[in-house]
């Protein structure tokens, strides 16, 4: 993993491409036990972003969700994740100044999930090639009751 990703992918106007872990910028843990099959690892990317000094980064970071996750299913999904690992699995970084950004962030998600309801249902295929079946299923079972309150499931 390259320290300085996020810094690059904002130079080069490719934060989009860093978000979804598009080769070079994919994030993922290299053991002989496991095998990294999703895009990329979004606990990993969140400390990035919150960690660099870059003017702006974080609103940066969360705009683009907002941008994704209205492309496609897949996008919608890994925009769920990131969403669940920011407020869930990142104890240590402070999110309480982006709260009013984080709830925009959930409500149009969870319009967006509504959206692509259909395709969530089914399979939903990862620019590296991994798959999800049924991811809807995932979202149901991650999704936090705050979330299910804007979500019709």
């Amino acid at each position: 993993m390259k320290k300085y990703d996020f810094f690059c992918a904002i130079k080069y106007g490719e934060v989009e491409k860093y978000l979804r872990g598009d080769v070079p910028y994919r994030k993922y843990y290299k053991s002989d036990f496991y095998i990294a099959y999703e895009p990329t690892e979004t606990s990993e990317v969140i400390k990035e972003v919150f960690a660099s000094e870059i003017e702006n980064g974080v609103n940066v970071f969360l705009d683009t969700l907002l941008k994704m996750m209205e492309e496609s299913a897949v996008n919608t999904y890994l925009v769920f994740d990131y969403l669940i690992s920011l407020i869930y699995e990142n104890k240590n970084i402070d999110i309480k100044p982006y709260k009013k950004e984080i709830e925009k962030l959930k409500i149009r998600l969870a319009r967006c999930i509504m959206n692509f309801q259909d395709e969530l249902k089914g399979e939903i295929i990862f620019p590296n090639g991994w798959n999800q079946i049924n991811a809807w299923d995932d979202i149901q079972k991650r999704c936090d009751c705050e979330l299910k309150r804007y979500l019709i499931i």
